[in-house]
């Protein structure tokens, strides 16, 4: 006959994930960079960034890079928007725990983008240097870096005017890459570009408050229907990969920014290093604020209002002389008064070297 006799019940065992990331109380991991002491003449600097901020951090990246003696990497959430809009791939994702781990321990100084922080990366940054950059309005960023006194800087736009205590660090683009030359094989139709980084957004103006995506979609709308009417070839570049997008607009004549808002972005900037007329409405603040990183130069854009843009850009369609003439000043602005490698060492090396360690 059978008996069933108690036995000893089998020892319990938790399941230990592969990776156990330091901050939910696993084992942190190990740099894989030996600590020195910084070197002001060749930093080790990182962009970090939790949101592709127009691909900023990329283009910093590999201006410094480029142009310095100092070397940079990009941490970053993700290397594009969902919509399609994507930046060369950053050097680690924040996902990866252990590569941006590594990354924060090489590095000398750290520039944060909207000055928001994982919590689980926090303490891997003590003792590094920090300072934060601002690209977007007040209610759309992290504080705490600036509360803490760490050197906060906005980027020299429209967004400048909401902080209006705080230094400018202007947008950067590389004018000697290869897809920001002037085409020389332009031709007729004469081609209008905008590229709005969300047309639908002034829907959620309300909701939301953002206030630069759409560029002024509904404002200029009409103007574009009606110069299509007079022949000009407008086209639309949204959700497409920077380099894509770049490339197919180098065969444009006019580029609009926005017509709205008083800012500019930095599609301004590669219009004019492409030898196109870039359209927008400075407000007379934030040209003064242009005007003083150009040495004192104003920049050569079409400033215009939607209600009068389809005349102005009629007006110089009529005049092909005058219209190449302001092709290539905005070009020749560029390379006196906007160069990577002189922008770099005015504004930039500057303010990552006087960040502050955490």
């Amino acid at each position: 006959m059978a008996v069933w006799r108690r036995g000893k019940a089998p020892e319990r065992t938790r399941r230990t994930p592969q990776v156990r990331p330091f901050f939910s109380g696993g084992r942190r991991p190990e740099p894989t960079y030996q600590q020195r002491p910084m070197n002001p003449d060749a930093m080790r600097i990182l962009m970090y960034s939790r949101s592709p901020v127009a691909g900023v951090p990329i283009v910093l990246r590999d201006c410094i890079n480029k142009y310095t003696s100092h070397s940079c990497k990009a941490l970053m959430g993700g290397p594009g928007y969902r919509d399609g809009r994507r930046w060369g791939p950053p050097d680690a994702l924040l996902r990866d725990v252990r590569a941006a781990a590594a990354l924060i321990a090489e590095a000398d100084v750290i520039m944060i983008h909207n000055g928001t922080v994982d919590r689980g990366l926090r303490r891997t940054m003590a003792g590094k240097r920090l300072l934060c950059y601002y690209h977007s309005e007040p209610h759309r960023v992290n504080h705490d870096l600036e509360r803490q006194g760490f050197p906060c800087y906005v980027i020299a736009q429209g967004h400048a005017l909401m902080y209006p205590s705080m230094a400018v660090l202007p947008n950067v683009v590389d004018i000697e890459y290869e897809a920001l030359q002037p085409d020389q094989e332009r031709s007729t139709p004469f081609k209008l570009g905008f590229a709005p980084s969300n047309r639908n957004s002034h829907k959620f103006e309300l909701a939301r408050k953002n206030k630069f995506s759409s560029k002024g979609w509904p404002e200029v709308e009409a103007a574009l229907r009606e110069l299509k009417k007079q022949g000009v070839e407008v086209h639309i570049f949204e959700g497409i990969p920077y380099e894509r997008c770049l490339a197919e607009r180098r065969k444009l004549h006019f580029m609009l920014d926005e017509v709205v808002t008083g800012s500019y972005h930095r599609c301004t900037l590669e219009a004019s290093a492409q030898g196109q007329v870039a359209i927008n409405a400075l407000d007379p603040r934030v040209e003064e604020i242009v005007t003083k990183v150009a040495n004192g130069v104003p920049p050569p854009w079409l400033k215009t209002t939607p209600g009068n843009m389809f005349g102005e850009v009629i007006q110089l369609l009529s005049n092909p002389d005058e219209l190449g003439l302001r092709m290539g000043a905005s070009r020749k602005w560029m390379e006196d008064n906007w160069h990577p490698k002189d922008l770099l060492e005015r504004f930039y090396i500057p303010a990552f070297r006087s960040a502050r360690k955490a």
